[in-house]
Parts: C-alpha cells; sequence; structure tokens
C-alpha cells in the first residue's frame, strides 16, 4: 500500500534530477563556446597587432591551420554527446 506512493516520489524526484543535470550540462556548453570565442577575438586582436615579421615568426612556431585541439576525439552532436557522458 505504502509502495505505491514511495515509487511514484522516487520517480519525479529522478526526472527532476535529470532534468537539472541536463540545464547545467547546456550552461556548462554554452560557457564553454563563449570561452572559446573569447579566447579566439583575443588571438586575433593579439596577431594584428604583430608587424609582418613577427607574424611570420610566429607562424613557423604554430600552423596557423592546426588547431591543438583537432586530434582530440569529440561528440558530433548533442545526442552522441549525452550517450558518451553516461
Amino acid at each position: 500500500f505504502l509502495l505505491m506512493p514511495v515509487l511514484l516520489v522516487s520517480c519525479f524526484l529522478s526526472q527532476g534530477a535529470a532534468m537539472e543535470n541536463q540545464r547545467l550540462f547546456n550552461i556548462v556548453v554554452n560557457r564553454v563556446q563563449h570561452l572559446h570565442l573569447l579566447a579566439q577575438k583575443m588571438f586575433n586582436d593579439f596577431e594584428g597587432t604583430l608587424l609582418s615579421d613577427e607574424r611570420r615568426q610566429l607562424n613557423k612556431i604554430f600552423l596557423l591551420d592546426f588547431c591543438n585541439s583537432d586530434s582530440i576525439v569529440s561528440p558530433i552532436d548533442k545526442q552522441e554527446t549525452q550517450k558518451s557522458s553516461v
């Protein structure tokens, strides 16, 4: 007799926790995207202040078409991300 209300309450609590986790995940994704764009803008601003000789030296150090995170395997979309985080 008491088991049914307990099961219902636990079901609602687990759904609430899942919704909260999804909300937090979305916040983190948005902040990471913002930080990435900010870092990209800062680097572009820095690069814009360099003289052409300094820019050539920088190109020797960092290949412009290479991103340090290119070798990191990452999910393609939201569903794949959620599957890999479980």
